[in-house]
């Protein structure tokens, strides 16, 4: 999603009635239903896991050997991906994962 867009629609977002308000447009819900509707994505089943789980982080730390206290960017995901050389194990997929979450949730 371009820059421009995202900002756009995080100024109109409003938290307390979730949705995006459009001045003498008219508001789009951004709720459950309406996900579900447009994307198709479920919302019902599992729950999501929400809380910080350390371990997790650790490992990841540990299998990428970061040694800062912030989470790579997404040119030092990219680039560890470049020096894996190709190989499509499991530390590729969830490298991969990593920029590609990153890059959907926060652009």
């Amino acid at each position: 999603m371009p820059g421009d867009l995202s900002q756009w629609i995080m100024k109109h977002y409003d938290p307390e009635i979730s949705q995006i308000v459009i001045p003498e447009r008219g508001k789009i819900p951004v709720d459950a239903a309406s996900v579900r509707r447009i994307w198709g994505l479920p919302n019902r089943g599992r729950k999501v896991c929400f809380e910080n789980r350390p371990e997790i982080t650790k490992a990841m730390y540990s299998i990428y050997n970061i040694t800062s206290k912030n989470s790579p960017t997404l040119t030092e995901w990219c680039k560890m991906i470049v020096d894996m050389g190709g190989s499509y194990d499991d530390d590729f997929v969830r490298a991969w994962l990593a920029l590609v979450f990153s890059c959907f949730l926060a652009p």
